[in-house]
């Protein structure tokens, strides 16, 4: 994930959250996109995405989200796993489908706030699955 596609998202909610979105309307997004900034390739991009996520929980005046619970480390991990750049577009592709699927099977048994970031995760995957795919 190119920082770019990040920050268009990021000030989409920055600029909800200043125009009066509420901390139940905006954890869901920030959680998304926390799951956003962890896809980004570049390591001063992940930096630069995890202030703008600290700015942002300030701007919204609420502390940074309570511990994981196990399920939802599970769908990090998977995450993290997923979007290594390794390998070539389409074993990448086939690695970030496999991920998609194991995820919607832990997205079953889970909490439903926990089902809310997972989803997010999932669509961040769809994505890199989509960008991927437009470059072959």
């Amino acid at each position: 994930m190119q920082f770019e596609q990040f920050d268009t998202e990021y000030r989409k909610v920055l600029d909800a959250v200043r125009t009066g979105m509420d901390e139940a309307q905006a954890r869901p997004e920030i959680d998304r996109l926390r799951s956003l900034a962890a896809a980004l390739t570049d390591p001063n991009d992940r930096t630069d995405a995890a202030h703008d996520l600290e700015l942002l929980e300030d701007v919204l005046g609420t502390p940074p989200a309570a511990p994981r619970s196990a399920r939802l480390q599970q769908a990090y991990e998977l995450q993290a796993v997923a979007v290594a750049e390794t390998g070539t577009p389409a074993e990448r592709i086939e690695r970030l489908q496999r991920a998609l699927a194991e995820l919607a099977e832990l997205v079953d048994g889970a909490e439903p706030a926990d089902q809310e970031e997972m989803r997010g995760i999932g669509h961040t995957l769809s994505l890199l699955v989509g960008a991927l795919e437009a470059e072959r």
